[in-house]
């Protein structure tokens, strides 16, 4: 059981000077999510090791920011935005974590609730203020699966781009 907080793998920044006012698990980039309750316990053994591999091939790396945005119904989620070039880390990690998902794994990323475009950045604060500065880059040095209340990080530790 998920607890609402679904099954998702994400990329882990190195430490931000930026609030995470209310953002569950801290500041991160979502890459893949598997929706609510719908991954079994050996899915998710397959789903930690592939994160595992992926993980200790890859090279961590910095990315460009774009700035502030806003998302949600009514603008209150405030989100640092990333380069969304397709060559840009954020999108190759999802990229390279989508082609390696089993079918199971690939229908339940099908399946969940997702937007059409993928838009890399990291939650800042749920109807918080907006920073006055963010930083130039932001450099990713992790990938992780959350299960609910679960959280396994693996270091990126390899020596070549994802």
């Amino acid at each position: 059981m998920t607890d609402g907080l679904g099954t998702v793998v994400v990329a882990i920044p190195a430490t931000l000077d930026l609030p995470a006012d209310g953002v569950d698990g801290g500041h991160h980039v979502t890459l893949v999510w598997l929706g609510e309750d719908v991954v079994t316990e050996n899915q998710l053994s397959e789903l930690k090791q592939i994160v595992h591999d992926i993980a200790a091939t890859t090279m961590a790396e910095a990315v460009d920011t774009t700035g502030y945005e806003f998302f949600g119904d009514e603008e209150e989620i405030v989100v640092l935005t990333l380069d969304r070039d397709d060559s840009e880390i954020p999108s190759r990690l999802r990229h390279v974590v989508l082609e390696n998902l089993t079918e199971e794994l690939l229908a339940a990323f099908d399946a969940a609730e997702t937007f059409p475009i993928y838009r890399p950045h990291i939650t800042i604060s749920y109807g918080g203020t907006v920073p006055d500065r963010y930083p130039d880059t932001v450099r990713l040095k992790a990938l992780a699966v959350w299960h609910g209340e679960e959280r396994t990080t693996y270091p990126l530790t390899g020596t070549r781009p994802a």
